[in-house]
């Protein structure tokens, strides 16, 4: 463990010195320096995180504990881990229970990671945050600017979570005051908008609405649910539009 702690130390040294040399020599500029210092410790995160892996499993690997119920099947599995760092790269000891014949890697059991778990549940949560405000494609890309992660990933990290509590998507603050009605209108319609780069997008619209009140001769206005108007526009932004 200190020959490591001692390289990553190194490694800190060596990556700052680098990046204060490149500040003042060549590039100038501050805003590149924040980026390559970033990139430094994004690699020490990922050295640290590796190290921690190992670790547990070497920990794992010579327990009294283990050695008395469960042998080791094999030696060195190689697993990736996408996280906010970045990629890890480990290996972890694969093990056969001794009575049971349960086959398990103990070490990542132990550290709350399933058998095929590829994304650590921070950046997890950190993609599916982002998606309350970004497309698919863009949370991927914002959430670990050093991985590429699909919008299919990013996806099926929201329909991981389960079925979703709909009454905690609207507001409950003065409902007392609220108009209730007999039927709520649902309208959606679609148009093509100019976009400042000449080409021409699809947006498209949806509203709830209690019914239209006659305002002037021949003139009708919907009555806009606030409530239900951000419960649908969240269902539609974050399972349709962003999809």
């Amino acid at each position: 463990m200190n020959t490591i702690v001692h390289q990553i130390i190194e490694k800190i040294i060596s990556g700052s010195n680098e990046n204060l040399e490149s500040l003042f020599k060549k590039d100038k500029d501050i805003s590149t320096y924040i980026l390559n210092t970033k990139g430094m410790l994004n690699g020490i995160g990922t050295d640290l995180v590796k190290m921690a892996l190992e670790m547990a499993d070497e920990i794992v690997k010579e327990s009294s504990s283990r050695k008395e119920n469960w042998n080791v099947q094999r030696k060195a599995d190689e697993k990736v881990l996408l996280t906010l760092f970045g990629e890890v790269n480990y290996k972890r000891t694969y093990y056969k229970h001794k009575h049971n014949k349960e086959y398990s890697y103990l070490s990542d059991e132990i550290l709350c990671l399933s058998p095929h778990e590829r994304m650590d549940a921070s950046l997890e949560a950190e993609l599916i945050t982002k998606t309350t405000d970004l497309s698919y494609e863009k949370s991927g890309k914002r959430s670990a600017t050093n991985l590429r992660i699909s919008k299919q990933t990013v996806m099926n990290s929201i329909r991981n979570l389960g079925a979703l509590d709909y009454d905690a998507l609207i507001p409950t603050t003065n409902l007392k005051d609220q108009k209730k009605v007999k039927i709520i209108y649902i309208e959606a319609d679609e148009d093509h908008v100019a976009m400042q780069d000449g080409s021409n997008r699809q947006v498209r619209l949806i509203y709830v609405h209690g019914g239209r009140k006659k305002q002037a001769q021949g003139v009708r206005r919907a009555i806009v649910s606030s409530s239900a108007l951000k419960y649908v526009e969240y269902i539609y932004s974050t399972f349709v539009y962003r999809a």
